[in-house]
């Protein structure tokens, strides 16, 4: 914070930031789980086309026949007889959500943290510039005024 006595006031954009890092991060909390609920009932019926299971126990019987082999790579078998997309939305969903809001919030968190300290640390310079600034302007309309005669 900048300890200056007489400081003049700050900047409107100063001032509102923290209530634009708010809503950034109301946005950033609200919105993407918001989408992925509302494409969460239509993903989950796409995935229990008889299609998308028969795609899936081919690749778990390519996975059986390839895990047979000697090699350098062992391939495991997958252990769901679903989909893995279509058990995350259907049991693991609200644990997503959970988690976006944690990771998300922290991520936020810091990021509004270093974004606040280096507009404050900007700020102290500025007020700090601010006399130095005042006098060479002063002295640059002096010096105009004076040659203009």
């Amino acid at each position: 914070m900048c300890k200056e006595k007489n400081s003049k006031p700050r900047p409107f954009m100063l001032q509102s930031l923290p209530v634009c890092l708010f809503v950034g991060w109301v946005l950033l909390m609200v919105l993407p789980p918001f989408a992925l609920w509302m494409l969460r009932s239509s993903w989950l019926d796409d995935l229990d086309s008889p299609n998308v299971q028969a795609e899936w126990n081919e690749f778990r019987d390519d996975m059986k026949k390839q895990s047979d082999r000697s090699g350098p790579v062992q391939h495991k078998i997958p252990k769901s007889s679903e989909p893995p997309l279509r058990v995350w939305l259907r049991d693991y969903f609200w644990l997503a959500v959970a988690a976006w809001g944690v990771l998300g919030s922290a991520l936020y968190g810091f990021f509004s943290i270093a974004v606040v300290a280096s507009q404050e640390q900007q700020d102290c310079r500025l007020h700090s510039l601010y006399p130095r600034i005042k006098w060479a302007v002063t002295a640059i309309l002096i010096n105009k005024l004076c040659t203009m005669k």
